[in-house]
């Protein structure tokens, strides 16, 4: 609530009075009376004198910084200051005077030091609350006590409604020197919007040989509520030192109402003769196209920046420059000249800026402050030009992941699904660029493969249950929505028979039914045109499986693969029964010698319709009268929780698409490996069998990061703390042939697309390595060594994948290699010189 103030003073009710008579909405800046002049004319009272008031026009609400000057002949005691509203009329009686701010007394509660008589005091007077909007004119008076003497000052300011304006640059620390450029930033805000924005420059006084008068107003036809404006002024050369500049800022609202008026006082510190301060950001690995961030500042304006290449050596190899707009402070990127034949070595690198005096600072340290002239003294840092270029997802967000790469080289695409966007993105060979919009398919797309058409690609989404069919060829690239591949649920029983020798009585126990989680997560499609998929685990069912099924059919239906898995040992009649509808057991109670009954309700296989029921004591039995339309399948002594597995399970697959390799991830200790061979044909041609799976494991002992298969089914490789490799074809499934040292901390792993075993030539007997160090590691896959270590900017995840070059390739090109880092795909041009020779 406002409260009407007494004022006691005689010589303060004047001079209230004297304002309330005056028209108060005229004024634009603070009017500003000064000399203790409301002293009464007693010479012995204290003078006072406001010198500050900021902002003026001040905004409603806002805060003011008031600096008031004392002097006294014998000792100050103490300042209040006042902030009032002023309505009404003295003559008719109707005046009337409202603390509008807070008053301040210094010093706060008490008196100055004894002996104090010249001193400036420096507050900030804050608004009232409730907050006063009226828009009348805002009266500050200070007045100021020596004990039996009262000084007074006044100054009056007007109140707006306008944008809210202050400096970003300069600060009141900058340094103005002759000769140099002032970059001026004005900021503005206002809940309706900013209409426009004004900066003005003016020397002050009559000293200057070239005076200062500079404006500029920038317009804002869209109203935007936070805005800035930025100009440039520049300094004469013969700018007198000590001269004064003033800089104000002022702003009009979409109403046209005018605002707060920012304000800065700077004086000439001298001459500029010193070139800009340059220092630089230099990344330690960099790719061919990448650019360095050079930071120039100065009191005069840079107008160009530059940037030197040198060997590891100190050599001067090439050097590039920039024009840039000039400003005292800029940061800006330059791109570095590379070519081709830096890729893989060490560089050492330096910047450079000129200014508008043609003066050029080079590089320094970033704890440095003073500027280098000298080339020879120039700071330079040292960074590796790495293989490859990282090209950024079009759609990415906070958790952006991608779960696997596609190379289609029939049309010269990369397609890499997007998991958390439900889409793939293309990244086009033709433009080395990623297409903008991508294919929307189902939800968490992982897993992508080729089918038997090359213009297919087949999409495992680990969101739901199904696999999505995209056209890839020539034209509009699309899911064909009418052919998703919806999976049926599977489930397993553990059925134990015992059988009484005396009596013949069968008793049998179920357990189950066993669901899993059925949401596909990696895919690979046989020549055989069979899908094979492994399953991502969830919280509820947190097995995984790996399972194929035939899209041939109206209704696939999966079937899951077991053969990897361990025998119980039990000398137990138990066998655990898949690919059924339902199963129940029907037992004869108060009948001791009638054995029990297993009923198993079916489908024909792959049909939306049509039910197979058949009962049996005998499970065997029962089982074979389902009849051959039935995929009932029935193993006898499987431990069920030996084909448990991990998320995740990777899949590689043969160039010819004959076999089908399933890698074991994320299990802490050593992973499986599990094979199947599916050419064209009725059925699957042989899966791993427990015993040879087991064996790789005890001869490799690793963990598995990622998997993959040469280009007929010769070798199998597995990224794990090493890299080992083991044959698949019989009589030696899945022996270990050798293992190489590669980096512990893996990603995914590739073949020559031309390796076909340790009998392959020279120059297509490799592997590609990735880790998460930054490196893709060539690997001879005969003598288990090195060809060559290739750096990569960022650390790589997930898969790797190896192809022949893509039509227009750069001229020398053998092969390109992809993978993915946090930053995005990365795409390798290999040339046989980036290769070292067989041994």
């Amino acid at each position: 609530m406002k409260r009407t103030l007494l004022i006691r003073l005689s010589a303060v009710a004047a001079v209230i009075a004297l304002i309330a008579s005056c028209d108060q909405r005229t004024p634009v800046t603070a009017n500003i009376h000064g000399g203790g002049s409301t002293g009464g004319g007693n010479p012995s009272a204290p003078a006072v004198s406001i010198d500050t008031v900021q902002p003026s026009p001040v905004n409603v609400g806002d805060s003011i910084l008031v600096a008031v000057h004392v002097r006294d002949d014998s000792a100050i005691v103490n300042l209040n200051i006042h902030g009032f509203t002023v309505h009404g009329s003295v003559d008719l009686g109707t005046l009337q005077v409202y603390d509008r701010y807070i008053p301040v007394s210094a010093p706060a509660g008490g008196a100055f030091r004894s002996g104090l008589r010249d001193t400036v005091i420096r507050r900030y007077l804050k608004p009232g609350v409730p907050i006063d909007t009226t828009l009348d004119s805002l009266v500050i008076i200070a007045t100021a006590s020596d004990g039996p003497n009262t000084g007074a000052d006044t100054a009056v300011v007007r109140v707006v409604t306008g944008p809210k304006v202050n400096f970003i640059a300069p600060t009141p620390t900058t340094q103005v020197y002759a000769g140099g450029d002032m970059a001026v930033i004005a900021h503005a805000t206002h809940v309706d919007g900013v209409a426009s924005l004004t900066i003005r420059v003016q020397s002050q006084g009559t000293t200057w040989p070239t005076p200062v008068n500079f404006t500029s107003t920038t317009t804002y036809p869209l109203g935007p509520k936070d805005t800035t404006a930025t100009a440039t002024v520049n300094i004469p050369v013969n700018a007198p030192v000590g001269g004064r500049l003033l800089f104000t800022a002022s702003g009009i609202d979409v109403n046209g109402k005018p605002g707060s008026q920012a304000s800065l006082s700077l004086t000439v510190r001298g001459q500029d003769t010193v070139p800009p301060l340059v220092t630089q950001q230099v990344s330690p690995r960099i790719e061919l196209t990448d650019s360095v961030l050079v930071n120039s500042s100065g009191s005069s304006a840079t107008t160009t920046i530059g940037v030197i290449v040198k060997d590891s050596v100190g050599t001067e190899i090439r050097r590039s420059t920039q024009a840039v707009t000039p400003f005292n402070n800029v940061s800006a990127w330059i791109r570095l000249p590379l070519t081709n034949a830096e890729q893989g070595k060490n560089l050492r690198i330096t910047s450079f800026a000129t200014d508008r005096l043609g003066r050029t600072g080079y590089a320094v340290a970033a704890n440095v402050t003073a500027a280098q002239p000298n080339p020879a003294l120039a700071w330079s840092d040292t960074t590796v030009v790495v293989y490859g270029r990282t090209y950024p997802l079009p759609t990415t967000t906070l958790n952006t992941v991608v779960g696997d790469i596609a190379v289609d080289t029939t049309y010269g695409n990369v397609f890499v699904s997007n998991i958390n966007s439900n889409k793939l993105e293309i990244w086009q060979g033709a433009t080395r660029t990623f297409a903008a919009a991508g294919i929307p398919v189902g939800s968490q797309p992982w897993g992508l493969a080729f089918g038997n058409s090359r213009d297919t690609l087949f999409v495992a989404n680990s969101g739901g249950t199904n696999i999505s069919r995209v056209y890839i060829g020539a034209g509009t690239k699309a899911e064909a929505l009418s052919q998703r591949i919806l999976t049926r649920n599977t489930y397993a029983y553990i059925v134990t028979q015992v059988l009484d020798a005396n009596t013949g009585k069968i008793t049998l126990s179920l357990q189950g039914p066993i669901s899993y989680s059925d949401r596909p997560q990696y895919v690979a499609v046989s020549s055989a045109g069979r899908v094979y998929y492994s399953t991502k685990p969830t919280s509820a069912a947190p097995a995984g499986t790996i399972r194929w099924l035939d899209p041939a059919l109206p209704v696939p239906d999966p079937q899951q693969i077991w053969q990897y898995g361990n025998n119980t040992g039990s000398g137990q009649a138990q066998w655990v029964l898949f690919n059924t509808d339902s199963v129940f057991i029907t037992k004869f109670t108060g009948q001791v010698n009638r054995s029990d009954i297993i009923t198993i309700w079916d489908h024909p296989y792959g049909q939306n319709s049509g039910t197979i029921v058949a009962s049996d004591s005998d499970v065997v039995s029962a089982v074979g009268k389902l009849g051959a339309t039935s995929d009932a399948d029935l193993v006898a002594n499987l431990d069920i929780q030996s084909l448990a597995l991990t998320d995740t399970t990777f899949l590689g697959v043969s160039g010819d698409r004959n076999w089908i390799a399933f890698g074991e991830g994320n299990t802490g200790g050593a992973g499986r490996i599990m094979m199947v061979n599916d050419p064209p044909g009725p059925m699957p041609g042989f899966f791993s069998p427990g015993v040879t799976v087991r064996d790789l494991i005890d001869n490799a002992n690793e963990r598995v990061y990622g998997v993959a298969v040469d280009s007929t089914g010769a070798t199998v490789a597995s990224h794990g703390d090493q890299s080992y490799f083991a044959t698949i074809n019989n009589p030696f499934h899945l022996r270990l042939q050798g293992k190489y040292d590669s980096f512990d901390n893996g990603a995914g792993v590739a073949f020559h697309p031309g390796a076909n075993g340790y009998t392959t030539i020279d120059s297509d007997r490799l592997a590609f390595v990735g880790s998460q160090s930054g490196y893709i590691e060539i690997v001879d896959i005969a003598y288990f060594l090195s060809r060559g270590k290739l750096a990569i900017k960022g650390n790589l995840y997930g898969p790797l994948r190896a192809s022949r070059p893509f039509a227009g390739d750069p001229a020398g090109t053998i092969l390109k290699l992809f993978g993915l880092t946090k930053q995005g795909l990365v795409v390798i041009d290999l040339t046989a010189a980036d290769i070292k020779p067989a041994p």
